[in-house]
């Protein structure tokens, strides 16, 4: 992890994609040492999931960086983004995470309807809204994540049902 963090603060944030990917790794890193720590390695499924929100988050900040500067972005001296690449890379990104949200939720019916019903749907809608927000706004989405009052109460809820459907039996 604190290699990682060098390399990228030394010359790979200016690496066209792999500045997304070493800061998206960070989170998945952190994740799995909570796990090892704390002994518990019931979310581990998650942890694939939890990469490829993060990198749908770092090429939503990269586009808001692009709509503050101009259409095209020199980030580095490796190549450009674009608005296309860009939306293209959080589509992506974006069923990518739902994809492998819902592989992982192998689970008893009742945690798999719950996951269908309120889950997928939430997880999805926090997404969109997020983007949504970032687009119209022009705002990073970390701000949108800990201010918008509608993202908010849609994480809590997620939590909530994630915690609920890791109590049920297997």
């Amino acid at each position: 992890y604190i290699t990682l963090n060098i390399l990228y603060s030394a010359i790979l944030k200016r690496v066209v994609i792999l500045d997304i990917v070493i800061v998206s790794l960070g989170f998945p890193i952190r994740m799995i040492t909570g796990m090892v720590a704390i002994g518990d390695f019931a979310t581990l499924h998650f942890v694939p999931s939890l990469f490829f929100a993060s990198v749908t988050l770092c090429f939503l900040k990269r586009f808001i960086k692009l709509g503050q500067s101009n259409s095209r972005m020199n980030w580095g001296y490796s190549g450009l983004y674009t608005v296309t690449t860009l939306i293209s890379s959080i589509a992506v990104s974006s069923l990518v995470t739902m994809a492998l949200v819902g592989a992982a939720l192998m689970r008893p019916p009742v945690a798999i309807w719950i996951e269908m019903v309120v889950i997928v749907p939430i997880t999805a809608f926090i997404l969109s809204r997020v983007l949504i927000q970032c687009i119209s706004t022009q705002t990073e989405p970390t701000e949108i994540v800990y201010h918008d009052r509608t993202v908010l109460v849609s994480s809590v809820i997620l939590l909530a049902a994630f915690l609920f459907i890791n109590v049920l039996p297997a």
